[in-house]
């Protein structure tokens, strides 16, 4: 089973989201996979495949998390990597980015005892919006275009994080949710 972890968007927050994609790839007509309304999502942490001890695991993520609910917001659009050809298409996050690092703190602090090491680069709470396919050459104007586009800075409750199974098709990745994790309060199975 392919787990990760995330936080759930506002309606509001996956519509200026899509409003957002939808401007870029008016604007740049590059090659990128968009990520679909319906998968909108901010990762806290992507933990991968999990064969052994998958419910123990699950357990883990989903105890409460000693955090108060707060609120995120949208801010502008970029790419990774800052330089060279763009691999990925995302907004970042203006306020509640404090909290949103210190969650995906703690699931990394969860998933150790099972050898599931932090990312080297680090955790920059981000929307991610398209992907761009190996071997794909994306215009040079795109990173000009990305400065360019207004993003609202609509916000997100956040109450809960969630852990999703991923499951891959031809036809793209479904996620199920497969618990909730609580911010200070009690864990819920889905």
């Amino acid at each position: 089973m392919r787990l990760f972890v995330a936080v759930d968007l506002s309606p509001e927050a996956v519509e200026e989201a899509a409003r957002v994609a939808d401007e870029i790839r008016r604007r740049a007509h590059s090659d990128l996979r968009w990520v679909p309304p319906a998968n909108m999502h901010l990762t806290l942490r992507f933990v991968g495949h999990v064969a052994d001890h998958a419910e123990a695991v699950i357990t883990a993520l989903s105890r409460p998390a000693d955090v108060n609910p707060f609120d995120f917001s949208l801010a502008a659009c970029g790419a990774f990597p800052p330089a060279g050809p763009v691999r990925v298409v995302w907004m970042s996050i203006g306020s509640g980015v404090r909290e949103l690092t210190r969650l995906s703190a703690i699931m990394d602090q969860r998933l150790r005892p099972f050898g599931f090491e932090p990312e080297p680069r680090g955790f920059t709470p981000h929307l991610t919006l398209a992907r761009a396919p190996r071997d794909t050459r994306l215009p040079r104007p795109l990173r000009d275009t990305l400065a360019q586009v207004a993003v609202r800075p609509v916000v997100t409750r956040v109450t809960q994080a969630v852990v999703y199974g991923s499951h891959l098709s031809p036809r793209g990745a479904r996620y199920e949710r497969v618990a909730a994790i609580l911010l200070s309060g009690e864990s819920q199975l889905h």
